[in-house]
């Protein structure tokens, strides 16, 4: 795999907005309030989960969906990944790895 200077999730619904930036080279995540420490196993967690999904899942019928964003900079280029009201199979298994990270107090 390229070498990847960055991530940028975000993740909006009616209840929360989620915003994340993951360091792969510090193994850092910085949140609103928070930075923390990962692991090298949460960041391959992550790359394996997103590494499976189309650039884009849409459903426009659904009113005040939810909607994600991934920025993956790699050497220069960015893979961008978006969804909104429409998702990858393993969206779950994302979500509950984001949660993991972000906590409660942000």
């Amino acid at each position: 795999m390229d070498y990847i200077d960055k991530i940028e999730i975000k993740i909006t619904n009616l209840s929360q907005n989620m915003e994340l930036i993951v360091i792969p080279s510090t193994l850092q995540v910085y949140t609103k309030n928070n930075t923390k420490t990962i692991t090298k196993e949460w960041l391959d967690d992550l790359l394996n989960i997103i590494c499976k999904w189309d650039y884009k899942y849409i459903d426009n019928s659904i009113i005040d969906a939810e909607t994600y964003t991934i920025k993956v900079y790699t050497e220069g280029t960015v893979d961008e990944y978006f969804g909104k009201g429409k998702y990858p199979r393993n969206y779950i298994d994302f979500i509950n790895l984001v949660r993991d990270v972000y906590g409660e107090n942000n």
